[in-house]
């Protein structure tokens, strides 16, 4: 059970939960000087849901629409775009050397007039090691120092030129994470966020401490929703101005308004068992990719809530957009030209290919009962499979089961999904012992270049030696699993709202400070 233990916290790594569990509320108060700013302006409101019997503390919030709040009062050092690139937010500049990591911090400004320093940094990450939300993040580092004031340096377990990245874990204000007011009610934790929690109103104010406050929004009313049922009738009845889901197995909560993709980094691909003779070989499973419609399988079984994917990372990713080159639609020219190059050049009298050993070419797909999207992602591969005369069965089965085969190898093809870290770390999926890489094993057929090199640029890569554009174009080449699509989330705002501009799985509320409300 331990390999399925491993592959459950891979999988969820960054998704935020939906739980709500009764810890006691915040109670901080904004300053003076924000409240009387705030009755001199006009008032343009918001409402946003939250849950009242859990705290606001990012820490320590087991709930989705907190963690959520939390963006809004809380900066990391580092944010991703909804093109995975890094914006700087309390990181002046981050400069990589090797496994060592140098940030210079900018002179930023907490909720409460001090400034951030090192030290907070410091206590901050300390607290993210011990946060189940972001110890995933922070699987590399082994130390972080603040060297002076305003430098903090994290020192690593590999090279890892994409690490700044993993910096998106919240600052907050050394001391203020375990502070309790005279009832015994725990005190929001002070940050340098657009916004601050104001108690007596059960809402939350701009900050005015934050660097250029731009306050197109004046309050954000906070509805509570204590669970998963009060969350879906709010949303529905539209009782919060913005909502964000990831639609997992296209289960969507409907909200009138404005609809708009990001993206997002779970790739969903076809696990292969390379212990399976016919699949040990390069050129079938080139001919079962160059079989696949990617465009197909976003469209039908993720109905458009998925990019089709032209190799391992992301397509939006820029710095490896130039050395992917999978086909979106189906190549079965190609596909036909590899089964023949290893001996499948007979069609039986059903249509399927046959070997010398007059033996059908057929595979059995796994997939978990549960999951819709998936069990369709099956049902289309098999019959786009079958156009090129590759036999397949569906073994759909519930997810104990399916888990199990997988840590047990019981099985040929499996549709998997996996969400990479803003790093692009593909390394747990496609290294050979890699938490989720089931059915992968060392290359032996030395004589195949790409199967020579595949280990060697993927071990290259973490010692510094090779660039991942390289590695993106040897992955592509040995094909150790097949990438299909990358999900997308989607973000509602009502009518209201104007001008929303950007935002990412990263950051829902970049641009808040920009957004304008209709009167």
């Amino acid at each position: 059970m331990k390999g399925l233990k491993i592959i459950a916290v891979i999988i969820s790594a960054f998704i935020l939960l939906c739980s709500c569990a009764p810890i006691n509320s915040g109670n901080h108060t904004a300053s003076n000087n924000q409240n009387t700013e705030q009755n001199n302006q006009e008032v343009k409101e918001i409402q946003l849901l939250y849950c009242s019997n859990d705290t606001l503390n990012p820490y320590k919030t087991i709930n989705k629409t907190n963690a959520e709040i939390g963006l809004l009062l809380y900066e990391p050092l580092v944010s991703c775009s909804n093109e995975f690139e890094p914006v700087y937010r309390i990181a002046d500049s981050v400069l990589i050397e090797g496994p060592v990591c140098t940030v210079k911090l900018r002179s930023i400004k907490f909720s409460d007039g001090s400034f951030v320093t090192a030290d907070d940094v410091v206590n901050s990450y300390n607290l993210a090691k011990s946060s189940s939300q972001y110890s995933p993040l922070l699987y590399e580092v082994k130390s972080a120092l603040a060297v002076d004031s305003a430098t903090v340096v994290f020192n690593l377990t590999q090279n890892d030129p994409y690490f700044e990245n993993l910096l998106s874990f919240p600052i907050i204000k050394k001391g203020t994470e375990n502070l309790k007011n005279e009832d015994n009610l725990e005190i929001v934790p002070t940050g340098s966020g657009k916004f601050v929690f104001s108690t007596s109103e059960e809402s939350l104010i701009p900050n005015n401490y934050y660097e250029n406050a731009s306050h197109g929004i004046s309050k954000i009313k906070l509805v509570n929703a204590p669970d998963s049922e009060s969350v879906e009738h709010y949303v529905e009845v539209g009782a919060t101005d913005i909502y964000y889901t990831d639609p997992k197995n296209n289960n969507i909560i409907r909200m009138s308004g404005i609809k708009t993709s990001l993206n997002m980094n779970n790739l969903v691909f076809v696990g292969i068992n390379h212990n399976r003779e016919s699949l040990a070989h390069i050129e079938l499973r080139h001919a079962v990719s160059s079989a696949i419609d990617r465009t197909a399988i976003a469209k039908t079984a993720f109905y458009s809530n998925a990019t089709a994917t032209t190799g391992f990372f992301h397509p939006d990713w820029k710095v490896t957009s130039g050395y992917q080159s999978l086909q979106l639609e189906p190549n079965s020219k190609i596909a036909i030209e590899n089964l023949e190059k290893i001996g499948y050049n007979r069609l039986d009298s059903d249509g399927y290919r046959v070997g010398n050993s007059n033996r059908r070419l057929s595979f059995s797909i796994l997939v978990n009962s549960s999951n819709a999207s998936r069990v369709k992602t099956a049902e289309l591969i098999k019959k786009q499979l079958a156009t090129v005369g590759i036999h397949t069965t569906i073994n759909s089965v519930s997810d104990e089961r399916y888990y199990s085969n997988l840590s047990s190898g019981n099985f040929d093809l499996y549709i998997g999904e996996l969400r990479l870290t803003p790093n692009m770390d593909i390394s747990p999926l496609v290294k050979v012992g890699g938490s989720s890489a089931f059915g992968i094993k060392a290359p032996v057929d030395t004589e195949n270049e790409a199967s020579a090199s595949y280990l060697t640029v993927l071990n290259d890569y973490y010692l510094g030696n090779s660039a991942i554009t390289s590695l993106a174009t040897s992955l592509l080449n040995y094909m150790p699993i097949i990438p299909l699509v990358y999900r997308d989330a989607l973000i509602f705002h009502s009518n209201n709202i104007e001008s929303i501009g950007s935002a990412s799985m990263f950051d829902i509320f970049s641009s808040i400070d920009k957004f304008k409300v209709k009167d």
